[in-house]
């Protein structure tokens, strides 16, 4: 069945709310009756009698009042339900997440251990079996969880993958190696366990960990190994590099292109460079749905340059992708009986460029991945997730807890980051996959809506001009995030433009109540390189600027609603947006010729 979106959340001026109120009255008298009738012959612990004393009123109505307290300040918060916030990766929450998160959280479960959580633990383990689903995987070999969001999920993965490439460092010392081969299938003259890191293949160091006792002390003894990632990366990975011991320095940056994805050639560069200084690589991490942009990086082309990689030097890295924010649209290429379908495919419900589907695709040949139910998943925080190809992976991290049962099947606490987590996470989650499937006609209906709007207001707003000044759209969303920029029409500087820009995001700032809100970025040359020049030059900005201006301000709107789909609303919004923008910077005038993007032209803003 194709849901409708239209009926899964509260909406932007209510309208579903007889509908989340009756689910959540129906969990709220369902918890009861199960405290009523769990131990029905104990003594009242709390009399109608004390009920009538003034001390019980009292406290109640104190409670009353604090709460209205609280409701008035709670009323400043972030619209992020409206279709006019296109500010941060924030929207509206799905009903059945809500009411999945409440109805869980009356029972207080911690995720941390099945012996305080036996239902919500078993509702997590079946939602990681959905993602890795989602992800391509073997739902019988891979495994998942879920934690607190994305930063928490790449800590994990290297973690995990760091302990697993220092696996050979649980060799004993002071004896020959053994008889390896590496990456490439040649064999390896190596006297001491250092000489194998980074050049063993996943399955090679898996069977490794397999023989040996687990001594996790061993992580200690290092390893310079380099962890690769694109410039727009975000900056968990700072900080796991640096919580993990890895050292920030060794994370290396790679040079993002025009389009701001991650440039594979200069990938290739710098994997050649350092397998010549015989520096092992642990990682390199390809994004789908960058923070900063919505990117994504070609993820079959990283896959294809590993391998050339360990034939050419017999070297070997793990591939994670970051996939916090994207990675949900996968659903949009999953029919219903779980395949993907192919490139042009005509039935697709939003067609994408070929290299955003090929990337797509290729995701179910990474080793781990981070994904966030509570971005485009539309579930409450927090709830992020990892996912592993190989589920055994889990291992590399175990520590026991005395007090928590042995015979008990796979506590979490295990294996993960984290000491409690909420079991309404869990329930959230799981309630909402079971009523909005992961297919192309689930979540693939919703988010298709999010990425035609990000389409259209890209040709809304592209070479339109606003009295002296333009706009120009960075380049065609990838998936729902656009950064664009104005510019004045004659005599440009960076200054002009970035001075420009900041008045524009001061009338629209997100912590105002305002017609819109949007947000920004920066694109330095420290950060971004060369990469951001044509659109510079399209800005009418000198070449020469850039290296002596310390940024370019960039706003960027999120389209993360599905309530713009119709004729009649996308007409509203749009005019409104004009008009707002009007009020700032003079009459508009539509583009010659229109926003062109390479995908079907199906806008929705």
């Amino acid at each position: 069945m194709r849901v409708d979106p239209h009926a899964l959340f509260l909406g932007p001026q209510g309208q579903n709310a007889e509908f989340l109120e009756r689910l959540l009255l129906d969990s709220v008298r369902d918890h009861v009756h199960w405290r009523r009738g769990f131990f029905p012959d104990d003594p009242d612990a709390v009399d109608p009698f004390r009920q009538l004393k003034p001390e019980f009123v009292a406290t109640q109505a104190n409670v009353e009042a604090s709460l209205r307290r609280l409701l008035g300040r709670l009323k400043g918060s972030v619209p992020s339900h409206s279709p006019r916030y296109l500010g941060h990766m924030m929207a509206d929450t799905l009903i059945p997440a809500q009411v999945g998160f409440l109805a869980a959280m009356l029972y207080n479960p911690n995720n941390v251990a099945n012996e305080g959580s036996p239902v919500t633990s078993a509702l997590e383990r079946e939602v990681a079996r959905d993602l890795a689903e989602l992800m391509g995987f073997d739902p019988d070999r891979a495994w998942g969880h879920l934690c607190s969001g994305g930063t928490v999920a790449n800590i994990e993965a290297l973690w995990i993958l760091r302990n697993l490439a220092l696996a050979p460092l649980r060799l004993p010392r002071g004896k020959p190696a053994g008889e390896w081969k590496d990456a490439a299938g040649r064999p390896i003259n190596a006297r001491m366990p250092e000489q194998l890191l980074g050049r063993l293949r996943t399955e090679t160091l898996m069977a490794l960990h397999s023989t040996l006792p687990l001594n996790a002390g061993t992580v200690r003894r290092g390893g310079a190994f380099r962890v690769l990632v694109p410039a727009t990366a975000h900056y968990s990975w700072n900080k796991a590099a640096n919580l993990l011991g890895i050292g920030e320095d060794q994370l290396l940056a790679v040079p993002v292109d025009s389009t701001l994805r991650m440039d594979l050639g200069a990938l290739e560069q710098m994997l050649e460079k350092l397998a010549k200084e015989n520096h092992p690589v642990l990682a390199v991490v390809g994004i789908v749905g960058t923070t900063e942009g919505g990117g994504v990086d070609s993820i079959d082309g990283l896959l294809e340059l590993r391998e050339r990689h360990a034939k050419t030097y017999g070297r070997w890295f793990f591939v994670h992708v970051d996939a916090a924010y994207g990675g949900y649209a996968r659903a949009i290429f999953r029919r219903e009986d779980g395949s993907f379908r192919e490139v042009g495919d005509a039935d697709l419900v939003c067609p994408m460029r070929k290299d955003v589907h090929t990337a797509f695709e290729a995701m179910s040949r990474a080793d781990s991945i981070t994904i966030d139910p509570h971005k485009l998943g539309f579930i409450p925080y927090p709830a992020g997730a990892l996912v592993l190809r190989e589920g055994k992976m889990r291992t590399l991290t175990t520590q026991h807890a005395a007090y928590l049962n042995p015979g008990e099947e796979d506590h979490l606490g295990s294996y993960i980051l984290e000491g409690s987590k909420p079991g309404a996470a869990a329930s959230a989650v799981w309630l909402a996959h079971r009523t909005v499937s992961l297919n192309e006609r689930g979540y693939g209906a919703i988010l298709s809506e999010s990425f035609r709007s990000a389409r259209g207001l890209a040709e809304l707003l592209d070479g339109r001009l606003f009295g002296d000044y333009e706009c120009h759209v960075f380049d065609s969303p990838d998936l729902d995030v656009l950064l664009y920029a104005f510019a004045p029409r004659k005599m440009n500087t960076l200054h002009r433009v970035n001075a420009l820009n900041e008045e524009v995001l001061a009338r629209f700032r997100t912590d105002r109540a305002g017609d819109f809100s949007l947000t920004s970025t920066q694109l330095s040359h420290r950060v971004h390189g060369h990469s951001p020049l044509p659109f510079l030059a399209r800005l009418g900005v000198p070449a020469k600027e850039w290296r002596t201006q310390s940024h370019l301000l960039v706003l960027r709107s999120v389209m993360m609603t599905p309530f713009v789909a119709d004729a009649r609303t996308k007409a509203f919004y749009r005019q409104e947006l004009l008009r707002a923008l009007e009020s700032l910077l003079g009459p508009s005038e539509a583009p010659e010729p229109a926003y062109a993007t390479p995908q079907t032209a199906t806008a929705s803003l």
